[in-house]
């Protein structure tokens, strides 16, 4: 399947609109979807999106392009947030970067490959991620996030996790401007990756506890660990 060109006019082109697909329970309904081998470009908001309680997806194989540096809507590759659960793999998704995101202190939204806001429990394993403001952001409880590649991380970080008991393990992070992968709550597990130039290689929010950085390695790091305050990925779902 191919699916391209979900935009609403120019004059609109700054709305938070425009999913290629959308996939959505209401009403106690479900829906339990494949979203398989589908080429997926020139959308205005999101490429793939999942969202609400009863909404179960299974993203795979799937090439998701974004439109590159634009200041139209902050774009997602694949988005899973609002109680809806499932899996990302697979997949991959390039080209969202958000360009009035110059700098972590000047930066209202963000461009992010793949997006896990508000539902716990989903993995992300095996995609290709790179050329966004973010590669992987975690914004929940209870994801799994391994065996990633992710390279070409602007502004913030290769992965990020913003929530409890996440674990990211043996991704290969590579080239992130702020942190290869960025912690903050508590009780994450960030294990067995590699991660090849970052200011950071991780940056944990002070005052997150619990965690375990363990079996990582390190190569033209800056910083290793870092302990400061904590400034997520300026995450800018789709609903």
């Amino acid at each position: 399947m191919a699916v391209r060109n979900v935009k609403l006019s120019t004059t609109l082109n700054g709305c938070q609109s425009g999913s290629a697909i959308l996939i959505q329970s209401g009403g106690g309904k479900t829906s339990v979807v494949g979203v398989k081998s589908s080429s997926i470009h020139d959308y205005q908001k999101n490429g793939i999106t999942a969202n609400e309680v009863g909404t179960q997806v299974q993203i795979e194989d799937n090439v998701v392009t974004g439109v590159g540096p634009t200041t139209g809507a902050a774009q997602n590759g694949i988005q899973i947030g609002f109680g809806a659960g499932g899996s990302i793999t697979k997949n991959t998704v390039a080209n969202h970067i958000w360009s009035p995101c110059v700098s972590v202190d000047i930066c209202e939204a963000s461009g992010i490959d793949i997006l896990v806001f508000e539902s716990d429990g989903v993995s992300v394993e095996q995609n290709v991620a790179g050329i966004s403001q973010t590669g992987i952001a975690i914004a929940a409880n209870h994801a799994t996030v391994t065996q990633n590649q992710v390279f070409d991380t602007l502004i913030f970080d290769g992965v990020a996790l913003t929530g409890n008991d996440n674990a990211a393990t043996d991704n290969s992070i590579t080239h992130s401007d702020r942190a290869g992968v960025s912690i903050d709550g508590n009780n994450n597990n960030v294990r067995r990756n590699r991660i090849n130039e970052a200011a950071f290689g991780v940056l944990k929010a002070a005052g997150s506890t619990g965690n375990i950085i363990f079996f990582n390695n390190f190569s033209n790091a800056t910083v290793i660990v870092q302990d400061p305050a904590g400034q997520g990925s300026k995450a800018s779902p789709y609903r």
